[in-house]
């Protein structure tokens, strides 16, 4: 994660405590739900990084795909905050 992706998730999310590494680790290898802020679609799978204003996240299937951290609801655009103020 680079300071420039730092940035950019802080001023689409400001605030918001780092996690714990025990949180960390829980949600780097769990699988959730990513909600788009329309509401219109989603997708399961986890968080692997953020770099470039995109979240990479691996769906259950294996599958990498690069969602626009903009684009994602405001709960998953401050988890990834949260997870980036922690690293």
């Amino acid at each position: 994660t680079t300071l420039y992706d730092w940035i950019r998730a802080w001023t689409l999310v400001p605030g918001g405590e780092p996690l714990t590494a025990s949180e960390l680790a829980r949600i780097k290898g769990t699988n959730r739900e990513w909600k788009e802020e329309n509401g219109r679609s989603s997708a399961v799978g986890r968080f692997l990084k953020a770099e470039d204003g995109l979240a990479h996240l691996r769906l259950k299937d294996g599958k990498i795909v690069n969602v626009p951290i903009k684009s994602l609801c405001k709960n998953d655009r401050e988890l990834i905050y949260r997870i980036m103020n922690s690293q």
